[in-house]
């Protein structure tokens, strides 16, 4: 069977999206998917030490810097995970995401 690499995105983690995120960590089957979760702590979460942690994400509206390092982070995972799904988990992930695609000319990318 063939696993699948994914990268969950969240900028906002907190409340429901925290709990669904925490709910794919501990639940999804790692022998059909290989998770990578990228997290914003900017809300005053704390996060699974698994989680690897930008709190650009959670600036990405207000900040091109941030929107800029956020864009070359998500690219670095990507390539060094070779990730086949990212996966936004609120609106702006989602802006961030299709961003991604359209910046790297990705298919990668369902939301």
């Amino acid at each position: 069977m063939t696993t699948i690499n994914v990268l969950e995105l969240c900028e906002a983690y907190g409340g429901g999206v925290k709990r669904q995120v925490d709910y794919l960590h501990e639940y999804l089957n790692p022998d059909s998917f290989r998770a990578t979760f990228l997290v914003s702590t900017a809300r005053n979460q704390e996060c699974s030490k698994d989680y690897l942690v930008s709190d650009a994400l959670s600036k990405f509206i207000k900040s091109p810097i941030a929107a800029i390092h956020s864009l070359r982070l998500i690219h670095k995972i990507v390539k060094e995970n070779d990730i086949q799904i990212i996966h936004a988990h609120s609106s702006i992930a989602g802006v961030i995401a299709m961003l991604y695609k359209i910046i790297y000319r990705s298919g990668k990318f369902y939301n």
